[in-house]
């Protein structure tokens, strides 16, 4: 059994999983130390048992890659980059 190396989902920031890392519930991406708590004033924990049980007290409820405003706004920047490539 051997030492993984996972990325922070936000900063990319690759860091061993002997570190205290958790996930979000909704898209199940990594959240290192250094992006969770950002994420975690935005968006809150799980609340439910259930789901504590299953990801932990900590676990995100969202994150800025799956949260629904968000989404929208990356695909309209992406629709207006490729509008610009497409132009030029």
């Amino acid at each position: 059994m051997g030492v993984e190396f996972i990325p922070c989902a936000i900063c990319e920031d690759v860091r061993n999983d002997c570190e205290w890392y958790t996930h979000c519930s909704k898209c199940e991406e990594t959240f290192f130390d250094c992006c969770y708590p950002e994420q975690e004033k935005k968006y809150g924990t799980v609340k439910s048992k259930k789901d504590k049980e299953y990801w932990g007290d900590e676990a995100l409820l969202e994150c800025d890659l799956c949260s629904k405003s968000n989404k929208e706004n990356r695909v309209r920047e992406l629709q207006e980059k490729l509008k610009a490539e497409l132009e030029s």
